[in-house]
């Protein structure tokens, strides 16, 4: 796993001539945390990601990295996805941005989206079939993975989504579903799968009666309608957002997104801040992977019986807002008594969007 427990944003930098004028790095987010539970199942065949400056282009463009893997007949894939994809996508950027002729530019600038949907699309495709030449590696014919990747920029956030996993944001106190899921059964899905020569069986909604999802990584069996192309969206960043959540079916079958957000809000203003870095072994309290590792569990309790990985990215300083504050004080880490300060919009609404 590239990255584990928690971790804060680069610094800023001076946007170099050579890239795109997308703003300097600025502080992207508060923090993060990422928790997987093996839960019911007898292996862990989730995998998680987060790589802060994933690019060596991530600091002019403030480039962050989040990703979940969902794995099915083993975890071989999902662990290749959280290790290989990041640096397959962070290839895929700089080749554009260094070409002499890159595809962004031949469009208007409104086209963000469309630039990146189909750089992440080569990058995935690329990876996919690694994945398919490793073959024996993988186990099973049917082994493979789905992934859902988030890229945190400045003034917006870049969703990238092959499979079931979920990403929701809570804005403005509202749970927002960012992406699709790749469900057999969803009518434009089954009409690929069953056009493509593949069959959704009717009592089971899976792909030949197997696989849950329409799109995967691997599964080689399947790969003739089985595509690991993602769907991309880019969402303008707010400055009600306060917290993004990307997380396995394991999560998202058993618990709503506004559920869901709901349970994160209310632990976030019930917690006193632990000033110094966001480390869980500082008792948890605050600590954005104690919080997702809650939410996981959560799942479990409300009876998943999958593997649940949850990634939470904190947007918003609940402590630092007079209105989320929380009623208990702030305190440091050796027990002072913090005084609060007055909260600041930290972030603009995306301009590239009108």
């Amino acid at each position: 796993m590239p990255s584990d427990g928690d971790g804060d944003a680069p610094a800023a930098e001076t946007t170099p001539s050579s890239v795109p004028p997308w703003g300097d790095c600025p502080t992207l987010y508060l923090s993060y945390g990422i928790a997987s539970l093996q839960g019911r199942l007898p292996e862990l065949t989730d995998a998680l990601a987060a790589v802060p400056s994933f690019t060596t282009l991530s600091p002019p463009l403030g480039l962050d990295y989040f990703g979940v893997f969902d794995g099915h007949f083993g975890a071989a894939v999902a662990n290749r996805l959280s290790e290989r994809l990041h640096g397959a996508i962070s290839e895929q950027i700089e080749s554009e941005l260094s070409a002499l002729f890159p595809r962004f530019l031949h469009g208007s600038r409104g086209d963000v989206e469309g630039w990146w949907r189909e750089a992440i699309a080569d990058a995935f495709l690329a990876v996919d079939e690694e994945v398919l030449m490793r073959g024996s590696a993988t186990g099973t014919a049917a082994a493979g993975a789905t992934a859902l990747v988030a890229l945190v920029l400045k003034d917006y956030l870049v969703l990238a989504n092959c499979g079931v996993s979920r990403a929701v944001i809570s804005r403005g106190g509202e749970a927002v579903q960012l992406t699709a899921e790749h469900r057999p059964n969803r009518p434009d899905e089954k009409r690929r799968v069953e056009n493509a020569g593949g069959r959704v069986d009717e009592s089971t909604n899976n792909v030949d009666g197997v696989l849950p999802t329409s799109r995967a990584f691997g599964s080689s069996a399947y790969k003739q309608y089985v595509t690991a192309e993602p769907e991309v969206t880019a969402v303008a960043r707010d400055p009600r957002d306060e917290f993004l959540i990307l997380a396995t079916a394991g999560l998202w079958d058993h618990v709503s997104p506004a559920a869901a957000c709901r349970l994160v809000e209310r632990k976030l203003r019930s917690r006193v801040r632990v000033t110094t870095p966001w480390v869980a072994s500082l008792g948890g309290r605050g600590s954005p992977t104690a919080l997702a590792k809650e939410l996981a569990e959560h799942a479990v309790r409300a009876g998943s019986p999958d593997n649940v990985s949850v990634v939470l990215v904190l947007f918003r300083d609940f402590w630092d807002d007079p209105v989320a504050a929380p009623a208990a004080p702030v305190v440091s880490a050796s027990g002072r008594v913090m005084r609060p300060r007055r909260a600041s919009a930290k972030y603009r609404p995306n301009q590239w969007f009108t």
